[in-house]
This record gives C-alpha cells, structure tokens and sequence, in this order.
C-alpha cells in the first residue's frame, strides 16, 4: 500500500524516540481511523483525549463514495499531499477535520468528549453489506469482522452487543 520498504526505514529513530519529548503530557490523539495509531502510541503517551476523522466522516461525510482517507481529500477538494505517508496523511486528517468542523458546525471539544464512549450505530459504515441494517448483516459476517480487528470503536461496541442478543 505504502510502498515503503525495510531499507526505507533502517535509520530512522524508534518510535519511542520521536514520542519521548511528549511523555508525562496529556495529549489528544488525532488522525485518521486512530484505533491503529492508539495501538502504537498510547503505551508511550498519557492519552486523555482522541478524535477520529474516520468516525467523523462516516457519520457526516454520507455523500463520498467511502470513507478512505484520500477520497475523502478528493471528494472535499482538499490539498493532495502525499498519501500513505505520516506526514502527508497526519496533515490531509488535520484538513479533513478543519473541514468538517466548519462544513458541519462542529466543535473540537464536543467531538471528543463524544468519542469518549462508543455509540451504537444501525447502519453499516462500509464494506459489501454498506447501508444495510446491522441488524441485517449476517451474524457469520458480523463474527467475521469482530475477528478481523482493527474497527472503529463504534462499529466493535455495536458488533459486540449484537453478538450477546
């Protein structure tokens, strides 16, 4: 996807290294599907907050044609900075945010309180069953997706309370 490779990367600094001037700090987190940045970062920081561009745009953005970082660039006619890589990807979820937050009158702090606890959703984000009722999907495809990891926090509390009904 990134086309990044071993050799790439062979001196760079540890990911602890880069974190070090931030530890002890409270930080929010901020990016794109921060799930998978939160598994990387959050034993290195005090994370007290995070917000999720993701969420957001499945829950405002419902005219894109998915939720993927660079349609999301396109679709709201956003700079194009080079994608899968931090940097260009950490400042297209900054524009993407900065552009929700004004295109839907949205505050910062509302958001993320919000996201402090899951929600359950009733319609499916993405994927082939796009649209349908969860309730709908089918429970072998809503196993599936529980085991697959790497969901939003929203989507994992509604798969998992459907699974105890």
């Amino acid at each position: 996807v990134h086309g990044i490779s071993d050799a790439d990367v062979a001196d760079a600094p540890e990911l602890v290294d880069v974190l070090a001037p931030l530890a002890g700090e409270e930080v929010i987190v901020m990016g794109h599907n921060i799930g998978f940045d939160l598994r990387l970062v959050s034993h290195h920081l005090k994370v007290v907050g995070q917000l999720c561009t993701l969420a957001l745009a499945r829950q405002f953005v419902t005219d894109s044609a998915n939720c993927k970082l660079s349609t999301l660039q396109e679709h709201c006619g956003l700079p194009n900075l080079e994608a899968h890589r931090a940097l260009g990807d950490a400042f297209t979820a900054l524009n993407l945010l900065r552009w929700m937050l004004v295109r839907y009158g949205l505050t910062l702090q509302t958001h993320i309180k919000r996201q402090e606890l899951p929600r359950m959703l009733h319609v499916m984000p993405y994927g082939k069953h796009k649209g349908k009722l969860i309730t709908q999907v089918p429970r072998l495809y809503r196993q599936w997706l529980l085991g697959a990891g790497n969901l939003d926090q929203d989507l994992r509390y509604t798969l998992k309370k459907l699974e105890n009904l």
